[in-house]
């Protein structure tokens, strides 16, 4: 359940930053992805949750502060808060009301735990549907099909896009180490308007990596019933119980 609480506050954070459109060079054209924008973010979302040991069904508010705070309430039902989240730039804090204990994790712990890089960054592009990497003018782009597909390197890792060509908006991502042991595969759907911003009102996380010498899968799912881009100052109201335990 710790673990598993952690996860479901990362993998809720969303991001927000200044309007723009990501432009770079293909063989013959020019390729520009809309970014998604705000400076403040709310949601109403459902989460399916799934591995080799437990599956859980769970509703989570979301407030978001762009590049700054990330919190989290996740429910599993009858309007009974399990646990919270807060999540800064470094820092991940999570309090489990149901075990009457906290947990706090490092960008660098959960990356070791997950076996691949974890940062701020990337995980706020990931989640929101923003391309999780800048450009460097190294990457090769191609179409097939319906997508634009958009290669890059990440260390060891190779991330590879789909671009809708529809909708210009990422609606694929496959992040692989040079194992093949470790990978990421992320969909979006469901993409609708706010404010005249396109936004995946569905995704669908699929993480693969190696765990105690052993093939370990994780999968994701998240429905956002509504979400809203607030102009106004959200609240992010997170204290620690003193009687609780940290695990």
């Amino acid at each position: 359940m710790n673990k598993l609480l952690a996860f479901l506050a990362i993998i809720l954070l969303l991001s927000a930053c200044n309007k723009r459109l990501t432009s770079f060079r293909g063989t013959s054209n020019t390729l520009s992805v809309e970014a998604l924008q705000f400076d403040y973010l709310s949601t109403k979302s459902k989460i399916r949750y799934a591995d080799a040991d437990m599956s859980l069904n769970a509703v989570a508010t979301i407030r978001m502060k762009r590049d700054s705070l990330i919190w989290v309430s996740v429910s599993p039902g009858l309007g009974i808060e399990a646990a919270r989240a807060l999540i800064t730039k470094d820092s991940l804090f999570v309090i489990n009301r149901l075990e009457k204990e906290f947990m706090t994790y490092s960008f660098a712990e959960l990356s070791r735990m997950f076996q691949m890089d974890i940062n701020f960054a990337l995980v706020q592009n990931v989640l929101v549907g923003n391309l999780p990497l800048v450009f460097t003018g190294d990457e090769k782009v191609s179409k097939e099909g319906e997508h634009f597909q958009v290669k890059q390197q990440m260390g060891d890792f190779q991330v590879s896009n789909a671009i809708g060509r529809q909708t210009m908006k990422l609606e694929q991502l496959h992040v692989q180490d040079a194992s093949g042991l470790n990978s990421l595969d992320v969909q979006y759907k469901d993409f609708r308007k706010l404010k005249e911003e396109a936004f995946p009102f569905q995704t669908l996380i699929s993480l693969l990596y190696s765990s105690g010498g052993q093939s370990a899968t994780t999968t994701i799912q998240i429905e956002h019933s509504k979400a809203e881009l607030d102009e106004a100052s959200l609240t992010f109201p997170f204290s620690i119980p003193g009687r609780y335990d940290r695990r």
